[in-house]
């Protein structure tokens, strides 16, 4: 079993260094790695029974992976062992990608000018805006900052951050809510899928497939053995440090071209999907108003829909290209930018 963690783990090196290069696969790994080592650590202290993480290789997206899972086996004795669980692991990732982010920034390229066609926008979390003011000063409309691999893989970093702490079902966050107010965390539950959801309709609609996916899959939070104990004085301060690492993470619209608006465009055109361009060995990224140079193979996601060209082969059809301009990306570019 141990040699199926350690397969997929090199496989995700493999992929996510296909898409970015050594230096977007060194720092996401670590940054992944940390946040699940984060949870594994807490369920040994706690002596919860669970797996090494799972690490997920998909070099068909913007990532090169799908990010990592761990199994629990056993049950989580008490609201402490429940809180530390769920809290460790973002916040290991957060404080191992703080450093990437920083130097990442600091070794972007400024550039001026009018926004570059070829360049896939990026939404801007609230650490990056401070981080960029902090080392750049303000920056004015008409600048970008071309991301350094360390940089774009600190913004996946936070995305992975901010998912994982809403506070939902059985995500880090859900653990953390129930962990504090127990049955009556089901009301938080319920603000926040439906706040994806008013998020699917005015940002992205993927995020209604994530609600979805949520209400299907993680909706019940089991309760763990010993509910009446109480948290103490350091773990409830501790609850706020998380809940501004949530703030500081989260990306209400991570890929903001790809959006409802979008969508109703492509579709009034009736056009249908294309898969993945080939790689190439000049890429961009971007972050807010910022962009950097990776010169790594990247894969590139040409429309809103992914259909690798091998699913053409399996459905036994052609699929036309989509002849919209905001979806016309050079198959090697990244762009990132400030949210709508």
């Amino acid at each position: 079993m141990v040699l199926l963690h350690v397969l997929l783990f090199v496989l995700t090196i493999v992929s996510t260094m296909y898409i970015g290069g050594p230096l977007y696969s060194l720092a996401i790994m670590v940054i992944l790695l940390c946040h699940e080592m984060g949870h594994y650590i807490m369920t040994k202290r706690y002596g919860v029974s669970a797996t090494l993480p799972y690490f997920i290789p998909f070099p068909y997206s913007y990532f090169g992976t799908l990010g990592a899972v761990m199994k629990m086996k056993g049950p989580i004795w008490n609201r402490k062992a429940l809180f530390d669980i769920g809290a460790a692991g973002p916040l290991c990732g957060f404080a191992v990608a703080l450093p990437f982010i920083i130097a990442g920034v600091k070794m972007s390229v400024i550039r001026t000018g009018a926004h570059h066609p070829a360049f896939q926008q990026l939404g801007e979390p609230l650490l990056f805006k401070l981080v960029a003011v902090l080392i750049f000063g303000r920056l004015d409309d008409n600048v970008e900052l071309v991301l350094h691999p360390f940089g774009y893989a600190g913004w996946v970093g936070l995305l992975v951050t901010g998912l994982n702490l809403l506070p939902i079902g059985q995500l880090d966050g859900g653990h953390v809510v129930y962990a504090i107010w127990g049955e009556k965390s089901r009301i938080i539950f319920r603000i926040f899928i439906a706040l994806l959801v008013l998020l699917a309709i005015f940002y992205n609609p993927g995020w209604l497939l994530f609600a979805l996916l949520l209400l299907i899959f993680g909706r019940h939070h089991p309760a763990p053995y010993d509910t009446t104990i109480d948290l103490g004085t350091a773990r409830k301060i501790m609850a706020w440090v998380v809940l501004a690492v949530f703030v500081l993470s989260f990306i209400p619209a991570p890929f903001p071209e790809l959006n409802t608006v979008n969508l109703i465009r492509l579709f009034r055109k009736n056009r249908v999907l294309r898969g993945f361009g080939p790689a190439s060995k000049d890429g961009l990224y971007g972050l807010g108003r910022l962009e950097i140079q990776t010169g790594y193979d990247l894969g590139v996601l040409e429309s809103i829909f992914v259909c690798p060209a091998s699913f053409e082969d399996i459905l036994g059809i052609s699929l036309p290209e989509i002849d919209v301009d905001v979806f016309n990306k050079p198959p090697h570019t990244y762009r990132t930018g400030s949210n709508p």
